[in-house]
């Protein structure tokens, strides 16, 4: 069994999934951030 290819699989796969919560996290405050703007009689 090769274990650096592992480690390094599992690493790339922890970095993937870094990636998406952090895509998914600035999707949400995009979405708050242009709601709050363009929502009429909010403020």
């Amino acid at each position: 069994m090769n274990h650096k290819k592992f480690i390094k699989r599992a690493l790339q796969t922890r970095q993937d999934n870094g990636l998406t919560i952090f895509a998914i996290l600035a999707g949400i405050a995009a979405g708050a951030a242009i709601a709050v703007l363009f929502a009429p009689g909010l403020t």
